[in-house]
């Protein structure tokens, strides 16, 4: 099949941000994309990563009667871009689907899509200009991993083309995941007629891209190391929070009391008070307006904005905006959501404890 050459169109850029049926107690109120991991909402690492390939133009494909990405994306103008949100009537129908939906916005542009719940750290400027500067219908970025049942995986022939991809396989034929950014000339459009729902009841990327290599387009492929990806586990916002507070840059230079120590790499904003015997070991980041007063923060702690900590100790957490702890016990890989208050009980309990849980919640004790 001849591949289709660039028609020196601009870029555009696409980010999928529908809310998904992931059973996790936080996301019945918070659309996944909008968490927060080393204080940022997880879609804006999407949305700076298409920034610094030169994309001015990005659709978000978000869920009908979703609210809370707009209010925080706006229009776009406070990165000079414009952003267009696609309103997808149905959740929960693959990848593909969300590309679908996106036809009108897209054009016959070539375009980056970038999903909502990767992070890609990586440098990307390269992999664009080959897009570009090369006869590529797709180009994937790829990736080790020793989990490669749980992603989309590239089967290979002997010359080391990708000749399928297999989607979540039991026995992966590599240890390569497909990643979660994808480089598209306009031609797959024509491809979607051509798709079945999987047995999963979506409609697959992975065969996307099967139909691409077996039509003999131009599927090529690159290799990147650092990247993330939710696969709906509590466990994995852990995993992305410690690899974004590994990049961090200290910004503490203020002086505090002398009893406050700070270790390694942490980085404060300016309006918080940090007082009384609180050590701080990084890597940590420390919101806004936060009063934390003879507390531990460990490594890997991501503490919102408005948090208070009075004689807590914690390590390797998210803690989201509003939080209040004031117990002593230790915390440690830990998710706590907003506005919420971890505290002793009113009086002590002979071997009990004393919970007020929302649903899908999980609970280690």
């Amino acid at each position: 099949m001849e591949s289709h050459p660039n028609n020196n169109t601009p870029l555009k850029g696409l980010i999928t941000a529908t809310r998904m049926s992931t059973v996790r107690a936080i996301t019945n109120t918070t659309n996944k994309h909008l968490i927060p991991l080393a204080n940022k909402p997880i879609i804006l690492y999407a949305v700076e990563k298409l920034l610094s390939l030169g994309i001015q133009e990005i659709g978000v494909v978000v869920s009908k009667g979703e609210k809370d990405i707009q209010r925080t994306l706006g229009n776009g103008s406070k990165w000079n871009v414009a952003f267009s949100y696609i309103t997808q009537e149905e959740d929960n129908l693959g990848i593909a689907f969300a590309i679908h939906s996106a036809r009108s916005f897209l054009g016959e542009s070539p375009f980056v899509l970038h999903l909502g719940d990767t992070i890609i750290l990586d440098d990307l400027t390269q992999a664009r200009d080959y897009f570009l500067e090369h006869t590529v219908d797709c180009l994937l970025l790829l990736a080790k991993t020793k989990n490669a049942q749980q992603f989309g995986v590239p089967v290979f022939d002997k010359k080391g083309t990708i000749v399928k991809i297999e989607e979540r396989p039991v026995n992966p034929a590599s240890s390569f995941a497909v990643c979660g950014v994808y480089f598209y000339k306009p031609i797959v459009h024509t491809l979607f007629a051509e798709l079945q729902p999987s047995q999963r009841g979506v409609y697959e990327i992975s065969d996307m891209h099967t139909h691409l290599a077996q039509k003999k387009y131009s599927l090529q492929y690159q290799h990147i190391h650092r990247w993330w990806k939710d696969r709906g586990i509590y466990s994995d916002l852990l995993v992305g929070n410690q690899l974004l507070c590994s990049t961090l840059s200290q910004r503490a230079s203020r002086s505090f009391e002398h009893t406050v120590q700070l270790e390694g790499v942490v980085s404060i904003d300016p309006s918080s008070k940090i007082s009384g015997n609180t050590i701080i070991r990084g890597p940590a980041i420390i919101g806004s307006h936060c009063l934390i007063h003879n507390s531990y923060i460990g490594p890997y702690s991501s503490i919102g904005n408005d948090v208070e900590l009075h004689n807590a100790k914690i390590e390797n957490s998210i803690v989201f905006e509003g939080a209040t702890i004031t117990t002593p016990t230790p915390i440690t890989n830990s998710i706590i959501g907003k506005k919420t208050s971890i505290t002793n009980a009113p009086s002590p309990l002979t071997d009990s404890y004393q919970f007020i849980v929302g649903d899908n919640s999980t609970i280690y004790i």
